[in-house]
């Protein structure tokens, strides 16, 4: 793993959200995946996995 945020409670709906969680320089070339979680109550409601390759 090369890094994990949990972010606080957004204070109200919002259409869009961004957020950073990572390290400075470039990566070495192989697989990564990312996986992000939306969390109620501190339990997972949705998931998404994105997988990406460097070559």
């Amino acid at each position: 793993m090369i890094s994990e945020n949990t972010s606080k409670p957004l204070d109200r709906h919002k259409a869009a959200y961004s957020g950073f969680s990572g390290k400075k320089g470039k990566p070495i070339d192989g697989e990564y995946r990312l996986t992000t979680q939306l969390l109620r109550n501190g339990k997972p409601i949705h998931e998404t996995l994105f997988v990406q390759t460097l070559e």
